[in-house]
Formats: structure tokens, C-alpha cells, sequence
């Protein structure tokens, strides 16, 4: 694990003793990362990129043309440890399009003693006329971590956006058998608002050591791994069962998964529940296929850095 703070030694004589780990000011890391899209002449262009600390892009890559451009969020460290504070604000001018992922799996480490937060929060602003796809890869949530987590998407006021589609995939423990989530306190937010009216909300607090919630029929239910997908807004009055909620549902998963897919509104919600975070991208994914093109009006291309 990368640590921020770097100890000078060669000053020192041989029998200088070195400084305790416990007189040593504990390593935690604040990153912030604003990006922002705008149409141009030659598309939609990266055209503010600012970063603090080890949280930044390359380069977007236009597999799709210049409409659409890909962008991987680089975090060099890989997790967050106790104390460490990321902050993601993206947005997206009119007429603007994008779709955002990393090339691994998030990770919020085991906490120190001390119990500080392990902090992301991601702001997601879209305009008029603007798509976004948010599509991370999973988050592994290592035993007796401390972590807290949201994602707010912001929709215009008064205009209507292309669309949204986000997802989030949550591992809890690295293995049931060698090392599950028996200890620690998550704190997890997904909302999406237009303007001050909230249209989605989701909250969930999970503790290692709660059976009930682990266990019970009306929690996670023995399983490890959660995912939650959104998709819309799809115009007032337009039904989502007519037109693919059936395909989703025609989706084969295992008999030991829990896949669903449902209409609240102008969105479609998409959970699984299950124990391999492979799979839920992989189902998540075949939703994306039937979404995208009646949503946004294009088919899926998956980003490249997935198949490395």
C-alpha cells in the first residue's frame, strides 16, 4: 500500500533510533478530481481536468466517435484507507456525452484502531440534452472496515437530459470462508434530484456483525456481493414493461441469485444479489444491452480496459 508520508533516515547516525510507529502521524490521503465536458466542433471534449492528490485521468478514448467519448478514473493507491477522503465531480454541458469507468476494483481497506473514515463521495451533474453512464467496477469492502460512500446524480430543473444509467457493485468480505465481513460499519447512498425534488433514493447502512441483516430473508440472505443499477428518466407515461422489461426479465441468472428488474416511475431499477461480482457486471451489462439503445439510441461498446 502506497503511503503519503515519506520518513528521512539518512541524516540519522547508525544507533539513532528510529521514530515509533506510534509517535508516526498516521497515512491517509485526500484526492479530488473535477472534470467537465463541453460540445464542440470536434465533439464532446474533456475541457476541464483538474486533480489533487492521486485521483486523475489520461485520456478520453473515442471508441464510440467523437460524440462519445470513454474515460477511465485512475486512483494509483487502489483503496482507501482510514482517514482517506476522495471527492469526484463531473459535469457534462449541454449536448454533452460520456461514459465513465475504472480499470479495477475499489477497495476500502481494514480501518486503523482509530476508526476515521474511509470517505468517496461522487457528484454527477448532467444539462439539457446530456447522457452520462457511470459504470464502476465493483467495490470490495475488506473485514472491519469503516467506510462511507455516496453517489448524487443532478438532473436539470427545467430540461430534459438523454439519459442516465449507473451502477453500483458491492462485494462485502473478500471470501465467505476465508475472510468474511464479520466486523465493521458501511454507509452507502445512491440519490439521484432534479433540482431540489429527490426522484431516487437510496440509503444503506450494513454492519459486519448484524445477523439479522446478513441472515434474514429481508436482508442479504447469506450472500456477499450487492449491485444496484439505475436507468432514465424514460418519458412520463412511457412503459418500460411494453418495450424491454420483458427482455430484461427473459435474462437467465442462477437459481442461487437474486435478479430483478423493475419500473419506479421514469426509471428502471435493477438489483442482484448474489456472491461473485463477475456476474453481476456480466447480467448488469445484458441489461445495459437492451437499455441503451432504447434510452440513449446506440448500441452497447463495452469499454476496452473491461477485457484486460
Amino acid at each position: 500500500m502506497m503511503d503519503g508520508h515519506r520518513i528521512n533516515t539518512t541524516a540519522q547516525s547508525v544507533s539513532a533510533p528510529l521514530p515509533t510507529q506510534s509517535k508516526m502521524t498516521p497515512s491517509r490521503w485526500s484526492a479530488q478530481l473535477q472534470l467537465g465536458l463541453a460540445k464542440t466542433v470536434r465533439g464532446s471534449r474533456l475541457v476541464k481536468n483538474n486533480h489533487v492528490g492521486p485521483l486523475y485521468v489520461q485520456k478520453p478514448f473515442y471508441v464510440e466517435g467523437d460524440d462519445l467519448p470513454h474515460i477511465y478514473l485512475l486512483h494509483p493507491p487502489g483503496g482507501l484507507v482510514s482517514g482517506d477522503d476522495l471527492s469526484i465531480n463531473i459535469e457534462l454541458g449541454e449536448n454533452t456525452r460520456g461514459l465513465f469507468t475504472a480499470p479495477g476494483a475499489g477497495r476500502i481497506y481494514r480501518a486503523r484502531p482509530d476508526r476515521a473514515l474511509q470517505q468517496q463521495t461522487t457528484q454527477l451533474h448532467l444539462s439539457h440534452g446530456s447522457s452520462l453512464e457511470w459504470l464502476p467496477q465493483e467495490c470490495i469492502f475488506y473485514p472491519d472496515s469503516f467506510g462511507k460512500l455516496k453517489t448524487q446524480v443532478f438532473l436539470p430543473e427545467n430540461a430534459e437530459i438523454s439519459g442516465f444509467i449507473g451502477w453500483e457493485i458491492s462485494c462485502f468480505g473478500l471470501s465467505q470462508s476465508t475472510a468474511p465481513f464479520l466486523r465493521g460499519h458501511i454507509d452507502q447512498g445512491f440519490e439521484i434530484w432534479r433540482g431540489d425534488i429527490p426522484e431516487f433514493i437510496e440509503r444503506q447502512k450494513f454492519n459486519g456483525d448484524n445477523l439479522l441483516v446478513k441472515f434474514g430473508r429481508a436482508g442479504f440472505q447469506q450472500k456477499t456481493v450487492s449491485g444496484l443499477m439505475v436507468a432514465g428518466p424514460f418519458p412520463i407515461g412511457f412503459a418500460v414493461h411494453n418495450l424491454c422489461l420483458e427482455q430484461i426479465r427473459d435474462i437467465q441468472s442462477p437459481d442461487s441469485v437474486l435478479f430483478a428488474s423493475t419500473q419506479r416511475g421514469r426509471w428502471l431499477v435493477t438489483r442482484y444479489l448474489g456472491g461473485n461480482a463477475e456476474q453481476a457486471r456480466k447480467l448488469f451489462t445484458q441489461v445495459w444491452r437492451i437499455i441503451r439503445p432504447n434510452l440513449l439510441g446506440r448500441e452497447v461498446v463495452e469499454p476496452r480496459i473491461w477485457a484486460c
